[in-house]
């Protein structure tokens, strides 16, 4: 088996040994056993169980980035129906894996993960920050969108994103042992949609997150879970 397979292979057993277990009681022993590899190969390709994780989210982007590619090459869209396209597909992805968007935001957002957070964020806005910044330059010449420095304006919704990813992903963990704690993630995406809206000046409501078909998912998640 090649490198890429390998590193494949253990990605994926990890995946399913965090749904099954959670990512705290999933040791590298259990993943290294059940792929059935020796300790020196599982740490050729990853360092720490963190490490895994990144490597999920980053199978993540590159899972999304040909249907941002795709989105991006059509001319038959609006500028606005582009930027919406985009958020569907982080809403779309979030809606269909979210025992692995709980696995991720469980293992990042700790004291000591920090460092490789900052990182993923970083990777994040490398990848798909290009797409955000083009589509805004293109309502800005549409006269759509008002936004300074269209050439940089959507890196900074990405950055406001990330930066208070960190809040809502703390609601979102606590609402595993208090279901009640999704009202308040609702609350903070719909003032999410309501600055970005603003900043763009568009009506509100142009732009949505998709926050109620992520919810409706992460209530059957809670609802499997405490079955």
């Amino acid at each position: 088996m090649v490198a890429g397979e390998r590193r494949t292979e253990i990605l994926a057993v990890a995946e399913r040994l965090f749904y099954e277990h959670g990512y705290d009681h999933t040791s590298i022993a259990q993943i290294i056993e059940e792929v059935g590899i020796a300790k020196g190969t599982f740490y050729h390709h990853f360092s720490s169980k963190a490490a895994l994780v990144e490597g999920l989210v980053q199978g993540l982007i590159e899972q999304m980035l040909p249907a941002f590619e795709e989105l991006a090459r059509r001319s038959d869209i609006s500028p606005v129906q582009r930027l919406q396209g985009y958020f569907d597909i982080n809403s779309g992805w979030k809606s269909t894996n979210v025992e692995l968007m709980v696995t991720t935001i469980t293992a990042l957002y700790r004291p000591e993960n920090a460092l490789l957070l900052r990182r993923i964020s970083e990777n994040s806005l490398d990848a798909l920050g290009p797409y955000f910044n083009a589509v805004i330059v293109e309502g800005v010449e549409a006269g759509v969108f008002d936004a300074p420095r269209p050439e940089r304006f959507g890196e900074f919704i990405m950055g406001m994103l990330i930066g208070i990813a960190e809040s809502r992903s703390r609601i979102l963990v606590e609402s595993i042992d208090e279901p009640s704690k999704l009202y308040d993630y609702a609350d903070m995406i719909s003032i999410l949609e309501l600055a970005i809206n603003r900043l763009l000046g568009v009506p509100e409501k142009t732009i949505t997150l998709g926050a109620e078909q992520v919810l409706g998912r992460i209530r059957v998640y809670l609802e499997q879970r405490g079955a």
